[in-house]
């Protein structure tokens, strides 16, 4: 399987064609050794043959077959016959006049090398692996003839320890060439997707590396760039957003104040009330759109503490939400923009969940907080979906309409701006479970 890391995918295949080129070199040093062996042993069956050749010429004619006898072995028979064992396809031989010899891959059965593929077997003969039947027929000056027939086997494939050694040390050096050079484009591309991952999150200014190869440092000053841009767009909107907010604010300041000298009671209501709502749905839209505003000092403070106060301030206003104590850390956090998101929390709890209860624990990494209600919950499909500014799902939680939609999209923004996590999630009984995470380092 091939590893899903670019220095894993390059050395794979680095160590992969190395190992492939050594086995072709230690294939190339067979062959030729196979084929230099072959020769050796056929040269040396020649070289034989004529000897007992002239030796058989010279020699009386009763001790002829004695002399076969003696020169033959398990490999080698040599016979003195008055035709030669070779008739048709056979090729001559340089050192001895008329001499002939054939040769031919001797494998049982042919089972390994089928008719069909001659190829095959003119392939291994070649190549001196394959086990060889070798017969000469050399004429003698009676008149009879000499024929000689040899078995040749395999020859044993050996790997020298040099070889093993010479591979193992290139793999091992090529390995750490490898990890060395890729390591120095890795670790920058690894830092880059870190920090990639945090830029719009929490507060701080991300610096990106400036170590590795060139273009390892291109693509880090790019991203600086664009993290420069992405800040400067943010804090340009935010200040925008901000002088909006204070122009709508008057308009709709004068209007109460006109809507307030109407002398028709029900008419001076209905307009109040209008005035209202406009009002708030115009600083919930500004407060989504503004966001976090990192510029903002942070402070330490006891989240438990923070909760109760909320709790307390929604008394009386709706069904009862319970916020237990706990000794935990106190936490850096902008106060007045994580009260605004745990109050829209609270918000909903009490008007969509008809109560709760919120309770603080302590983690490794900062601090976990569930809000559990007592209401219908909210359909599986919907628990990522209303976090969707203006969403609203009252038929699903309620039969009064309520809200603008904005409080938990405004609270997953000032949550995530701490770097923090929010989750909804139905519990088993009965509900809805809101899980916030927040960590002691933005």
């Amino acid at each position: 399987m091939m590893p899903r890391s670019l220095f894993g995918q390059v050395a794979a295949l680095t160590l992969t064609a190395l190992f492939i080129a050594q086995a072709a070199a230690f294939w190339v040093f067979s062959v030729e050794r196979a084929q230099s062996l072959r020769n050796t042993q056929k040269a040396a069956m020649t070289e034989q043959a004529i000897q007992i050749a002239e030796l058989i010429q010279t020699a009386p004619h009763d001790i002829h077959e004695t002399l076969t006898l003696a020169a033959s072995s398990n490999y080698v028979s040599f016979e003195h016959a008055q035709t030669p064992v070779l008739v048709e396809n056979w090729t001559p031989i340089d050192a001895w006049e008329n001499g002939r010899q054939s040769e031919h891959i001797n494998l049982l059965h042919n089972r390994f090398s089928p008719p069909g593929q001659q190829w095959l077997r003119d392939l291994m003969k070649q190549s001196g692996f394959a086990p060889v039947k070798v017969t000469m027929s050399l004429p003698i000056q009676t008149g009879d003839w000499l024929n000689v027939t040899a078995q040749f086997d395999s020859p044993a494939v050996l790997l020298p320890p040099e070889i093993i050694g010479l591979t193992a040390f290139l793999l091992l050096l090529t390995g750490g060439a490898l990890w060395l050079g890729l390591r120095r484009v890795t670790k920058p591309l690894e830092e880059l997707t870190a920090l990639t991952g945090e830029i719009g999150v929490g507060h701080r200014s991300i610096t990106s590396p400036t170590h590795g190869p060139r273009e390892a440092r291109q693509l880090s000053e790019a991203m600086q760039q664009m993290q420069q841009r992405l800040s400067d767009t943010i804090n340009a909107r935010t200040q925008m957003l901000a002088a909006l907010g204070h122009d709508l604010r008057s308009p709709l300041t004068a209007l109460r104040l006109q809507a307030e000298m109407i002398d028709e009671d029900e008419t001076r209501e209905r307009m109040i009330v209008s005035l209202e709502e406009m009002q708030d749905m115009t600083e919930a839209t500004l407060a989504y759109a503004r966001g976090v505003d990192y510029r903002a000092p942070t402070e330490r403070l006891s989240l438990p503490e923070m909760l109760t106060h909320l709790a307390g301030e929604l008394a009386g206003r709706g069904p009862e939400i319970t916020a237990h104590n706990a000794d935990v850390a106190p936490i850096s956090v902008r106060k007045i923009p994580m009260q605004r998101a745990f109050r829209n929390l609270l918000e909903n709890a009490q008007r969509y969940g008809q109560g709760a209860e919120v309770t603080v624990s302590q983690m490794d990494a900062g601090l976990r907080v569930e809000i559990t209600d007592f209401g219908p919950g909210i359909p599986e499909g919907d628990l990522e979906r209303v976090f969707n500014p203006f969403e609203r799902l009252e038929k699903s939680r309620s039969a009064e309409t309520g809200g603008n939609g904005l409080g938990l999209a405004i609270a997953r923004s000032i949550i995530e701006g701490h770097s923090g996590t929010i989750q909804l999630s139905n519990h088993a009984k009965h509900g809805l479970t809101v899980c916030v995470h927040i960590p002691f380092q933005m």
